[in-house]
């Protein structure tokens, strides 16, 4: 199988003001680096949960596509039905904060 990486990267959240209330954290949150392997329904829901924690970088690693059966437990919904995983959880990703 083929994997598939795609790079989340974000900007300084203080300059965005979409996570305000928790300012003392960010600056040091937005240095971190995650990679997530995998992003079923576990995957999708942890990296949409790092992204609003404040993670300034996601690795997000996965060879599969988005199927019909899987769209009850995942993150994204039925329009990404079909397209690469890494692809509809950055989009996922960048719907919540187009600064990341």
């Amino acid at each position: 199988k083929q994997w598939y990486q795609r790079r989340v990267r974000g900007m300084p959240a203080r300059s965005s003001g979409l996570q305000s209330r928790s300012k003392g954290l960010l600056p040091a949150m937005n240095e971190k680096r995650v990679g997530v392997i995998g992003l079923g329904s576990g995957g999708s829901i942890i990296c949409e949960e790092l992204a609003k924690a404040g993670i300034g970088n996601l690795v997000l690693i996965d060879h599969d596509r988005l199927e019909f059966h899987n769209v009850a437990r995942h993150a994204c919904s039925l329009d990404d039905v079909g397209r690469k995983k890494v692809n509809a959880v950055k989009d996922l990703i960048l719907k919540k904060n187009p600064y990341w």
